[in-house]
C-alpha cells in the first residue's frame, strides 16, 4: 500500500471496491493482491461490528448491484447527506487503521488476520443479500471471535 494519497480515504475506498473480489478469488490472487487482502480484512477487524456492516451493505456486492449513496440513504431511512458522513467517517477510521496494519505488516506481526483464514471462516459472517438482509451463516459475534483468536 502506498499512503499519502492526495484524495481522502484512497487506500481504504480501494480496498473496499475489491472486497468481494478478494473473498471470491482468495485461491487466484497474486501476492500483490493477497496483501491488499490482508490490509483490508485487518483494518476491517479495527472497526466495530456496525461499521464493518455499514461497509458491507455498501461494498460487499457484486459491482454491478451496488446501491448508490441515495439508495443506501432511502434504505437507511437518512438523508443522502448523512449516509455519506456517515460512510466517510468509517471510511477516514478504516483508513486509520490501515496505517496502524502498515505498520505491523512491516514488522510481520502475528496480529495481522491471514486473509485465507478470514475468508475461509468467516467471510459470509456478514454478507448482505439481494433482500438487505444478513444471509444465513456465521454470525458477526463468530467473526468477533475469530478475529480475538487470531490475536492471541
Amino acid at each position: 500500500m502506498i499512503f499519502g494519497h492526495k484524495r481522502k480515504n484512497q487506500n481504504a475506498m480501494y480496498l473496499c471496491n475489491n472486497w468481494i473480489y478478494y473473498e471470491t478469488h482468495f485461491g487466484e490472487l497474486v501476492p500483490a493482491e493477497s496483501l491488499n487482502a490482508k490490509y483490508l480484512f485487518s483494518g476491517l477487524q479495527r472497526l466495530d461490528q456496525e461499521e464493518r456492516l455499514y461497509l458491507a451493505s455498501q461494498y460487499r456486492t457484486a459491482r454491478g448491484k451496488r446501491l448508490t449513496d441515495g439508495e443506501m440513504a432511502e434504505l437507511k431511512g437518512i438523508s443522502i447527506e448523512e449516509h455519506k458522513e456517515r460512510k466517510n467517517d468509517i471510511l477516514t477510521k478504516l483508513q486509520a487503521a490501515l496505517v496502524e496494519v502498515h505498520a505491523i505488516l512491516n514488522d510481520e506481526s502475528s496480529e495481522v488476520c491471514s486473509m485465507n483464514d478470514f475468508t475461509k471462516a468467516e467471510a459470509n459472517g456478514f454478507v448482505l443479500t439481494d433482500s438487505k438482509q444478513e444471509s444465513p451463516g456465521h454470525s458477526m459475534r463468530d467473526f468477533t471471535r475469530f478475529h480475538a483468536r487470531a490475536a492471541q
